[in-house]
């Protein structure tokens, strides 16, 4: 990218928010469920902090330069893609509440 061989990139941004020169836009975050088997140490805890399973998360977004403006094609594209996550997004949260669901039938769906 800073070579201007490649004028806008998506991808995984955790490392990148504070890079110079790079203007980064977040536009999802992927959360897994974590399972564990009766008996498992994590299931002892009270809390289980958010570092602890950090590697489940994946957050992704645009990366191009900051010193050039998005071409109007590049724009409608970003507009696109956001549009496509928040629809992913929402049937991952449908999907995870009926698993949820089923697996303790009285759990109140996410909001």
């Amino acid at each position: 990218m800073r070579d201007h061989q490649v004028y806008i990139g998506f991808g995984e941004i955790g490392h990148l928010m504070d890079a110079p020169g790079l203007c980064v836009e977040p536009i999802g975050r992927h959360e897994g469920l974590l399972f564990c088997r009766a008996g498992h140490p994590v299931l002892a805890r009270d809390v289980l902090a958010a570092d602890d399973a950090s590697w489940l998360r994946l957050d992704y977004g645009f990366i191009f330069l900051a010193s050039r403006s998005l071409s109007p094609v590049a724009e409608a594209f970003t507009a696109m893609v956001r549009q496509i996550e928040h629809e992913v997004e929402g049937r991952n949260r449908t999907l995870a509440d009926e698993l949820l669901q089923g697996l303790n039938p009285g759990r109140e769906a996410s909001p």
